[in-house]
């Protein structure tokens, strides 16, 4: 019975980890651009030409309040809505 049980979690903890990992790399290897996509619905990729420096600049900005700018594997274990600021009180 041991052997069958170790057996059976021998080949059940690899295939978690590669059904896992195909479903992570799937997730973000979207063909569409979401940055993109979040000025095209503000108004502001209709306004701008994109290949100007001042749809750069927007991009840049809009990545980074979505979070876009930071590598693939980043995680924090603050809670995203965290001030930046720390407010300390008397």
């Amino acid at each position: 019975m041991f052997q069958y049980i170790l057996k059976r979690l021998l080949v059940y903890i690899p295939t978690l980890f590669a059904v896992s990992l195909i479903l992570f790399f799937l997730s973000h290897s979207n063909a569409n651009n979401n940055i993109s996509r979040y000025l095209e619905m503000e108004g502001i990729g209709l306004m701008v030409e994109p290949e100007s420096e001042e749809y750069e600049e927007l991009y840049m900005n809009k990545a980074r309040q979505i979070g876009a700018h930071l590598p693939m594997f980043y995680w924090s274990i603050q809670p995203s809505n965290y001030p930046e600021e720390r407010i300390i009180f008397p």
